[in-house]
């Protein structure tokens, strides 16, 4: 695909930099570089870090428009988690909070700058603010996952990435617990839990019959941690959509990653 080509050229300028990084720090170990002074030394690595940074908030940039990202490269697949999620990828990193202590401050190289924001805002167009709505879709993830998922359930995640970029909240939580229980659906029917025949469609399963209690059960058995995780976003989730609790933070990445780790678990596979 020419999207993993575009970002995977993108995490090889990035392993280049780092590389830069590593034989700097190999050069000052070995006493190459006696001639450079502390402060010389010290804005070349914030200089390669800065670089390093600004590729990683532009991986970051290149999906931020897509709730669903279909990727079929283990390694690739990782990579983008992590970049996702402010996670560590190369050495490099490590310079950071080197920096943070030096200059006592949060240098916030995970966030996209009033200039990258600036820029990205041309490409939105509604009556929100596209600086606010920006900075939001940049925040919430992806829905990542190798396989392909049921229509509805990519609509629907889409729809709540855009009620949490528009800052209703409420409904965002809402649909992830819609967009959990098709989740459950759809795996119990792969994994052979749920009968279904070629003629019959995935709406006419009966409620009664498969309950989201009885979901919850099939995804998760044997994984204790993973059904007490999933009953208790379940739960939550609950409480707002039956109007007992209006404050119940933003539950989206969490949704997320159980629906991920749920396909997972259960191993259902693109061929299924």
């Amino acid at each position: 695909m020419n999207f993993d080509k575009g970002i995977n050229a993108q995490i090889d300028k990035m392993r280049t930099i780092n590389d830069e990084s590593c034989l700097f720090k190999q050069n000052i170990n070995q006493g190459l570089l006696q001639n450079e002074t502390p402060q010389t030394i010290l804005l070349k690595l914030f200089s390669l870090l800065d670089e390093y940074y600004k590729i990683k908030r532009a991986i970051k940039s290149e999906f931020m428009e897509k709730s669903v990202l279909n990727i079929q490269d283990p390694k690739l697949l990782e990579t983008i988690k992590s970049i996702q999620n402010n996670k560590q990828i190369f050495e490099i990193e490590n310079y950071l909070d080197m920096f943070e202590k030096l200059l006592k401050n949060d240098l916030d190289f995970n966030e996209l700058t009033d200039e990258e924001i600036q820029s990205l805002e041309s490409h939105f167009y509604s009556f929100f603010s596209g600086y606010d709505y920006v900075r939001n879709l940049f925040t919430i993830q992806s829905l990542i996952i190798n396989i392909n998922i049921p229509k509805n359930l990519v609509i629907l995640v889409d729809e709540v990435r855009k009620c949490f970029a528009f800052e209703q909240y409420n409904a965002a939580n809402s649909l992830c617990r819609t967009i959990l229980e098709i989740s459950m659906r759809d795996v119990a029917i792969r994994i052979g839990r749920i009968e279904i025949s070629d003629k019959e469609i995935e709406s006419n399963i009966s409620y009664d019959q498969y309950p989201p209690k009885k979901l919850r059960k099939i995804v998760s058995e044997n994984n204790d941690e993973l059904r007490n995780r999933l009953n208790n976003l379940y739960r939550k989730l609950s409480k707002l959509i039956h109007g007992y609790e209006t404050n119940i933070g933003i539950n989206i990445k969490e949704t997320f990653s159980i629906i991920e780790d749920i396909y997972q678990y259960n191993q259902v596979s693109i061929s299924d």
